[in-house]
């Protein structure tokens, strides 16, 4: 769900302001894990693992082992507290690799290890690989992909640097990060692409640093404008770099401008359990932030007035519908019609923005540097 836009050649200056360091290739520091675990499957009751190689199955607790021939589909099922392989019992979590280093796991084909774990009564399964080979398979999920190598190429160190500063978000369920929008979107080798592959491997370890450390970045489809403040969107303080920067490169989106109507029932149905009401007469805006994204909203309803913070909002109106929190609304009789622009939270990395810059000339540290002021990129070890 990223999106990019158009550069003027006014950005060369304009980012020259906030350089943003070449990669430093001789950087002793080194990266906080080579080897990461990504959630692939939860809750299921059963999965089917095969491969075209072949799978060894172990218990890495007891030293328990098994083999399992080429194509052979195997169905792996919780029990009590343990793990079955077709019927084959091993303990709470077993590991699955094969020679050929790609496994299938319903349907889906991915990169060497496979964890499966009995998480109370249900199974977790984890995909064991390295941090670029994880990045393989995000960046075409989190990117267009014909867009300018450039732009493809700060989505790679945008995301390797997500990553790396999210380490253990999990770590109570086994796992780093999850596959889904809550970390980044992850679809194993399915997903990959030649020219988002390339972007990686042209940018292998480079982080972006702030003060030496793994900074904390964000990015979004289409900022509408201007990014936003951290401390504007969500609570907690604001890192400097994650202040709200103009964009003039995004009006080119086709998420720069959208509208919505929603009938009266149908955000009562949507609010109303959440909230504790029933009826639902009028929404008014309540405050905004410097670059015009509401923070809070006042319902008017059968048992008064509330107070609401628009990320709740949106989130509970679903995030394809309300596209970003910087609309006005308007009540049109029993139907609330919502006027916006751009899509996303509007932290950090403009994708349509950054694809403007790199349509307009940009490469992909000046991009970086726009959006995350006074950053710097470095290339750090594993």
């Amino acid at each position: 769900m990223n999106s990019i836009i158009f550069s003027l050649l006014i950005l060369a200056a304009g980012c020259g302001s906030t350089p943003v360091a070449k990669p430093d290739m001789t950087s002793s520091r080194r990266l906080p894990a080579k080897i990461i675990k990504v959630s692939i499957v939860e809750n299921a009751l059963t999965v089917t693992v095969s491969s075209d190689s072949g799978i060894k199955a172990a218990n890495l607790a007891t030293g328990q082992k098994a083999s399992f021939e080429a194509n052979k589909t195997i169905v792996a099922r919780p029990l009590t507290k343990s793990v079955t392989l077709n019927n084959e019992q091993f303990g709470r979590e077993v590991s699955l690799t094969s020679s050929s280093g790609i496994i299938e796991v319903n349907g889906r084909n991915y990169r060497d290890a496979i964890l499966i774990r009995n998480n109370k009564g249900k199974l977790t399964v984890i995909n064991k690989l390295s941090v670029e080979e994880y990045l393989y398979g995000v960046i075409a999920r989190e990117i267009i992909v014909n867009w300018p190598m450039e732009v493809l190429k700060a989505q790679a160190v945008a995301s390797r640097t997500y990553l790396l500063a999210n380490l253990g978000k999990y770590a109570e369920s086994g796992y780093d990060v999850s596959s889904d929008v809550y970390s980044q979107v992850y679809g194993g080798m399915d997903s990959e692409n030649p020219r988002t592959t390339q972007a990686v491997d042209e940018t292998r370890n480079e982080v972006i640093v702030w003060h030496g450390e793994i900074a904390k970045v964000y990015f979004h489809a289409c900022c509408g404008g201007h990014t936003d403040n951290t401390s504007d969107v969500w609570d907690g303080e604001n890192e400097p770099y994650l202040d709200g920067v103009r964009c003039p490169y995004c009006y080119d989106s086709p998420h720069w401008k959208w509208n919505v109507t929603i009938s009266r029932n149908e955000l009562e149905r949507a609010l109303g359990k959440g909230f504790g009401f029933t009826t639902l007469s009028d929404i008014q805006i309540d405050k905004r932030s410097n670059t015009g994204r509401i923070k809070t909203l006042i319902l008017s309803t059968d048992i008064g007035e509330i107070c609401v913070q628009a990320h709740r909002f949106r989130l509970l109106l679903g995030v394809n519908r309300i596209k970003s929190t910087m609309f006005s609304v308007t009540r049109r009789g029993s139907y609330f019609k919502f006027t916006g622009k751009g899509w996303g939270h509007g932290v950090g990395f403009c994708q349509w923005g950054g694809y403007g810059m790199a349509k307009r000339g940009a490469d992909y540290r000046k991009i970086i540097g726009h959006y995350f002021p006074g950053v710097e990129i470095e290339r750090w070890s594993n």
